[in-house]
């Protein structure tokens, strides 16, 4: 099932020759993270095995989000300093579960992939992140 949602694939890459290693290594893992890291090996490691785990989902929300929509909003950091962000406005019906005991709240955005939802985890009002993550468990 892994495999059919998340698209997983192996690759196995000999360490015989280093600087081919490193350098195959180095494109592939370039590739599959979307550009966003160069080079993560170098010739100078001295490697016997190399172990990159990634996983990348992207699916679409079954009831769009407006962009135009998007609107200036207050947002307050970690240490209650206040910004001014561009935020995401949309009124719409969604599943909520909410966790009283340990101060969260789950938004459950519907995928189009069927059975698959997009999962915003959030404090509940009057408590901050801290709070929440004191007794989150996965």
């Amino acid at each position: 099932m892994s495999e059919d949602l998340f698209y997983l694939d192996t690759e196995q890459i000999l360490l015989k020759n280093h600087n081919f290693t490193f350098q195959t290594t180095n494109e592939y893992v370039y590739d599959i993270i979307y550009q966003l890291m160069r080079n993560i090996l170098n010739d100078s490691f001295n490697i016997e095995l190399v172990y990159i785990n990634t996983l990348f989902f992207q699916n679409n929300w079954r009831k769009q989000f407006d962009i135009k929509r998007t609107k200036n909003d207050f947002f307050f950091d970690d240490n209650n300093q206040m910004h001014e962000v561009l935020m995401m406005s949309q009124h719409d019906r969604y599943r909520i579960y909410v966790d009283q005991p340990n101060n969260f709240m789950v938004l459950f955005i519907s995928l189009l992939q069927e059975y698959t939802y997009g999962v915003i985890i959030l404090p509940n009002l009057g408590f901050e992140l801290k709070d929440m993550l004191m007794n989150f468990r996965v």
